[in-house]
């Protein structure tokens, strides 16, 4: 889903790019509840947003589905930090 999508455009697995990189957001959201975790990721999927991670807005993509966002959320979650 994350391939076929635009994610890739502002996010790498493990260095910045224009957004965070999906293991500094799996870091950032560890150490909360895992569903209050998920819910968060998958409303920024669908809504976009700002301020989390700076200035720059992150677009929002409606057209992807709760279940879409949940399994997306669920790689992300899942991306280890190469450090």
């Amino acid at each position: 889903l994350i391939s076929k999508s635009d994610c890739f455009t502002c996010h790498k697995l493990n260095e910045s790019s224009i957004g965070p990189a999906y293991a500094a957001v799996a870091d950032k959201y560890k150490t909360m509840d895992k569903q209050a975790a998920m819910d968060s990721i998958v409303h920024q999927i669908r809504n976009g947003g700002s301020g989390k991670w700076g200035s720059v807005a992150m677009q929002a993509h409606p057209l992807i589905t709760k279940e879409e966002g949940d399994t997306m959320a669920m790689y992300i979650m899942s991306v280890k930090s190469e450090k």
